[in-house]
């Protein structure tokens, strides 16, 4: 037997499409919201690592002028040790 379309049922239809887009809408809203989340975790994330690589960079620059300070002061001293020995 076949059904027909009255108005009623043509309503009922609609308020169950309008229900349905409305539980879509919620579910994409909730999506968004944990997505904006997660970005804002990673930004503070990125920004907690650039701190502690620059705080790196800084001290492997300190440690690199010392090792040229010290390696100098070790070439001044050998020269200074051949110089006193030759003469």
């Amino acid at each position: 037997m076949r059904k027909s379309w009255t108005d009623d049922r043509l309503d009922e239809f609609g308020r169950r499409i309008d229900e349905r887009f409305d539980r879509v809408d919620g579910e994409i809203a909730a999506l968004r919201s944990e997505m904006e989340e997660g970005n804002r975790a990673s930004r503070e994330e990125f920004a907690e690592m650039r701190k502690d690589i620059r705080a790196l960079h800084e001290g492997l620059l300190s440690l690199q002028t010392t090792m040229v300070k010290v390696g100098g002061a070790g070439i001044v001293a050998l020269m200074g040790f051949l110089i006193t020995t030759q003469l």
